[in-house]
């Protein structure tokens, strides 16, 4: 199980993403995280600190397909509960453009002094309208979820970044929550909320 105060500084670093995740442009806030800037931009503007373009090494950027045709993305299928991964179903089809993430980023970043662990997440959604909740989840284990084997397999400990984002992403709520099976069970659990 992962430590709580690593716990603690992921949802903080995590918070730092919000300054590109609102509505994919400027934000309001001023100052830094972690030593990471929440400025609105993309650029470093006060070295030492980092940005996006001065990322920690490890950045790992992605892309998905824009999904024009509705055949592209790849999404859950068959009723997929988020509480029962034994029974998730993966395949491909169309996400609603508010729900629908086209690119984003993220890196780690250990400080040499604390040893705090820093998560920098963000991502651009093809559309800024309604409603949306993208989670981040952090597996432990490598081995494939036999039910849909893109995916890991859960296992007690792993943590979500939860990001509701309302008003077209004017108010964005940062969430934390602990995945647990259920007492006998490897195929269904729940996760809790540990920090909010």
């Amino acid at each position: 199980m992962l430590a709580r105060r690593w716990i603690a500084v992921l949802v903080a670093a995590a918070l730092v993403a919000l300054s590109l995740v609102a509505a994919g442009g400027p934000a309001n806030a001023v100052g830094t995280v972690g030593g990471f800037e929440i400025d609105g931009n993309r650029v470093d503007d006060a070295a030492p600190e980092i940005d996006w373009l001065t990322p920690p090494p490890n950045l790992v950027s992605f892309t998905d397909a824009d999904a024009a045709d509705a055949i592209d993305d790849d999404i859950f299928t068959g009723g997929s509960k988020n509480q029962e991964p034994g029974g998730w179903e993966c395949g491909f089809g169309s996400a609603p453009q508010k729900d629908d993430l086209l690119s984003g980023d993220i890196a780690f970043r250990t400080d040499p002094v604390s040893g705090d662990v820093f998560a920098y997440v963000d991502f651009f959604r093809k559309a800024r309208n309604g409603s949306a909740n993208v989670d981040w989840e952090f597996n432990q284990s490598n081995e494939p979820n036999p039910a849909c084997p893109e995916l890991p397999q859960r296992t007690d400990g792993d943590l979500v970044i939860a990001y509701d984002a309302t008003n077209g992403g004017a108010v964005i709520t940062v969430r934390l929550f602990e995945w647990a099976f259920a007492p006998g069970s490897t195929t269904v659990g729940a996760f809790t909320e540990i920090l909010g």
